[in-house]
C-alpha cells in the first residue's frame, strides 16, 4: 500500500517524461495527472478543445448534474461521451478508499484496459483519465471515453413509480431485437421482469464483467444499454475490492431483474445475502419516510 500511494504522488509531478504500460501513456500537463490510451492520439488535446468549446457538445442527463457533467461530443465526425467531475467525493466511504487505493478514474481506466485488451466487450472503451489533485485526494476529474450506440432499459419502456401499478401487469412489445414482457412498481422500488432473451443476455453480460476483474454495483435501467443485439454496460462505479462489488451486483440483478445468478464460493453468497438484507433495510426505511411524509404534508 506504501508503494502504492509513493507512486500516486510521484507520478504527477512537472518535467516527468511520459510513461508506457500497457498500453496506456502516463504523463503530467496543465496542472492534470493524465493517463490516456496509447494509440496514437492526443486525448488530452481533443479534452481542452472541449474546454474551449472548439467543437459541438451535447450535455446528457445524469443522476448528479451539481457535481458531475455528461456531454456527448462530436470529434471531427467521430462520437466521444465527456465527462467531468468536480470537487472531491462528497461520500466519507468514496473519500477513504481513495486515500487508500489512489484517484477512482484512472484506477478504473487500467482495469478497463486490460479488461477490453482481454476480448470483454461488456462496457465502453475508456481513452482519457485527467485528474487534478490536491494533495492525495482528486478534486477535478475529466474522462473520454467511448459512445455506445443503443438505449437504455429507461429509454425503451415508459416506466412509472405511480399508485396503482403495484402488483399490475402491463405488457408492453417494444420492438424485435428485445422486448420487456411486464413491470410493476412494488414497495417504491421499480422492478423490472424480463423475457428469457433479455435475462439471459443481462446474465452473460455480467459474467464478462465479473470474469475480466470489472463491477458495477449500481445497475438501475439507465445503466444496461441494448443495441445491435448486444447488451453492455455503462457508467462503471466500482470502487472498493471485487468480491463486495460482485455481491452489489448479484444481490440487485436479482432484487430488481428478477435475475438469479449463480455465486460460486461461501464467501460470496454470504456476501450477496448480506447485501440483499441491508438493500431491504433501506427500502423499508425509505417506505416509512414517504409514508410519513404523505400523511404529515397535504
Amino acid at each position: 500500500m506504501r508503494e502504492k500511494a509513493a507512486a500516486v504522488a510521484g507520478a504527477g509531478r512537472a518535467g516527468e517524461s511520459p510513461r508506457t504500460a500497457g498500453g496506456l501513456l502516463e504523463r503530467f500537463a496543465d496542472g492534470y495527472r493524465i493517463l490516456e490510451k496509447d494509440d496514437g492520439t492526443d486525448y488530452w488535446s481533443i479534452a481542452k478543445r472541449f474546454l474551449n468549446k472548439e467543437f459541438p457538445a451535447k450535455r446528457l442527463p445524469n443522476l448528479c448534474p451539481d457535481v458531475r457533467e455528461v456531454y456527448l461530443a462530436d470529434v471531427d465526425g467521430r462520437p466521444l461521451v465527456l465527462k467531468r467531475e468536480n470537487g472531491p467525493p462528497r461520500k466519507l466511504e468514496k473519500l477513504a478508499w481513495q486515500l487508500l487505493a489512489g484517484p477512482f478514474n484512472s484506477s478504473l481506466m487500467r482495469r478497463v484496459n486490460r479488461a477490453v485488451n482481454g476480448g470483454c466487450r461488456a462496457v465502453p472503451d475508456m481513452y482519457l483519465a485527467a485528474e487534478r489533485m490536491r494533495g492525495p485526494v482528486c478534486v477535478e476529474a475529466i474522462v473520454l471515453m467511448e459512445y455506445l450506440e443503443g438505449r437504455t432499459l429507461l429509454e425503451t419502456n415508459f416506466l412509472e413509480r405511480r399508485a396503482g401499478l403495484a402488483g399490475a401487469v402491463h405488457p408492453r412489445p417494444v420492438g424485435q431485437d428485445f422486448r420487456l414482457i411486464d413491470y410493476y412498481a412494488k414497495g417504491g422500488l421499480l422492478r423490472l421482469r424480463l423475457d428469457k432473451w433479455m435475462e439471459a443476455a443481462i446474465r452473460e453480460t455480467m459474467s464478462s464483467l465479473h470474469s475480466h476483474g470489472l463491477a458495477h454495483c449500481d445497475l438501475h435501467p439507465s445503466n444496461i444499454l441494448v443495441g445491435g443485439g448486444e447488451v453492455r454496460i455503462i457508467d462503471l462505479g466500482c470502487r472498493g475490492t471485487l468480491l463486495l462489488s460482485r455481491a452489489k451486483d448479484l444481490a440487485r440483478l436479482k432484487a430488481r431483474y428478477g435475475i438469479d445468478s449463480s455465486a460460486p464460493g461461501a464467501l460470496l453468497g454470504a456476501a450477496c445475502r448480506c447485501i440483499a438484507l441491508l438493500d431491504k433495510a433501506r427500502s423499508g426505511k425509505r417506505r416509512l419516510v414517504n409514508a410519513v411524509k404523505r400523511f404529515f404534508v397535504p
